[in-house]
């Protein structure tokens, strides 16, 4: 275990190279340590607390310790790295999603991580390794714009109302092509594509905690009909909201 100046202590566990087949789906699962999931090809599907996640190549996704999550889609030939690690203070350091802006070098990294841990190398190299990493990634996010920070936080709070690209904009007085640039620089995509993304994650959130039938979740969503949010779930998942809820309670998974 290595402890920094600031209280925090990291103690790494253990990690692999988890590399799915066809029709993979992460397991429904409860870890007591931190873990983190870093794709290096495909799509990860994963729900935490009615978070839904879509990881792709480069992304990081910090899961939290006794807190169950699982995969809410199926996905073919999906590669990432997973690490386990016990932590103190760990919110002081706060990265739970990450886009690593150089993917080829972070792939580099977890790879020579990987190989410290299976070649019986020292545990307190492999968490002082980690421990810069996550204290770089944690310095590139205080660094994002406090307007992206602003707009993303009004957009998850009001997602029930169906904002679009102009209604924000003008609800900070900003043009909405500037808003659009300013995600895009922050998160990877668009302000357009960032709504659709959280109101899909609203959408599924409503399907799997309620027995909301779809036409009570279009009004809650505020959709104007049960097949324009068809038409919506359908374009974003290539399946209807019914099949996906039906899916969900299915699940076919193989463990890591």
């Amino acid at each position: 275990m290595i402890e920094l100046n600031n209280g925090i202590k990291i103690k790494f566990s253990n990690m692999g190279h988890f590399i799915g087949g066809e029709r993979w789906r992460h397991p429904e699962i409860s870890v007591p340590t931190y873990e983190i999931i870093f794709v290096t090809a495909g799509e990860v599907y994963i729900e935490e607390e009615g978070r839904f996640y879509l990881l792709t190549e480069g992304d990081m996704l910090c899961l939290r310790p006794n807190i169950t999550h699982r995969g809410y889609k199926e996905t073919d030939n999906t590669r990432f790295y997973w690490l386990h690690f016990w932590a103190d203070n760990y919110d002081e350091i706060g990265v739970y999603r990450h886009r690593a802006e150089d993917t080829h070098n972070i792939k580099l990294f977890f790879r020579q991580l990987n190989h410290l841990a299976h070649s019986k190398s020292s545990d307190q190299l492999i968490e002082c390794k980690l421990a810069a990493f996550l204290l770089e990634a944690s310095g590139e996010q205080s660094r994002k714009s406090k307007l992206f920070s602003d707009v993303s936080e009004h957009v998850r709070i009001n997602i029930a109302k169906a904002p679009t690209v102009q209604s924000v904009a003008e609800t900070f007085g900003y043009n909405a092509d500037h808003l659009s640039r300013v995600f895009v620089k922050n998160c990877g995509i668009p302000l357009k594509a960032y709504i659709d993304r959280e109101r899909n994650a609203y959408i599924k959130h409503l399907l799997l905690s309620t027995n909301m039938t779809v036409r009570e979740i279009a009004d809650v969503a505020s959709f104007d009909s049960d097949n324009a949010l068809i038409k919506f779930f359908k374009y974003n998942n290539a399946t209807t909201p019914t099949e996906f809820r039906n899916m969900y309670h299915a699940s076919h998974t193989n463990n890591k």
